[in-house]
């Protein structure tokens, strides 16, 4: 008799566990349940929808139409008393030949090479990368034949 009642205790103890347990899961009380605000569920599709989404978005961001030129370097040959005028962010590099700076009102040409701020009329350097800052008339002006330049965005020759 005493191993039946330990069984019966046994058994009463574990079908009322099991019924607390079995509340609990059903109550959400011990797990989370999948798709509530605080773990949403999505599917593969809609994940490989947006990944997709991404990819395009980088692809035109990086190699989009609008931007496959700027990111080249041209190689521009003009003579003397021409004028190749920068929009904001055009960069230019005098390979050779001599040149003299247009600058406006608001700065000079920033030479990233040297660290400097050129100046109406002062030498340009060989070599050296130049910054157009801003789309006001900034350029250069050509002043010996047969010059050479790399020029990297966009650029209206005079």
């Amino acid at each position: 008799m005493k191993i039946k009642g330990k069984l019966i205790i046994f058994a009463a103890t574990g079908i009322i566990a099991g019924t607390y347990f079995v509340s609990n899961i059903i109550s959400n009380r011990i797990f989370a349940e999948p798709g509530t605000d605080s773990d949403p569920l999505i599917t593969l599709s809609y994940l490989e929808k947006r990944i997709e989404e991404v990819k395009q978005y980088v692809d035109n961001k990086t190699s989009g139409s609008d931007n496959s030129n700027s990111n080249k370097l041209e190689v521009i040959e003009l003579q003397s008393g021409q004028r190749i005028i920068g929009k904001e962010g055009t960069e230019f590099i005098l390979r050779s030949g001599r040149a003299v700076a247009k600058t406006s009102s608001l700065g000079g040409i920033s030479d990233v090479t040297a660290g400097v701020d050129l100046q109406e009329g002062e030498n340009i350097p060989r070599n050296h990368q130049l910054i157009i800052p801003r789309d006001d008339g900034r350029g250069l002006i050509i002043i010996h034949d047969s010059t050479f330049i790399l020029v990297r965005g966009e650029y209206i020759i005079e």
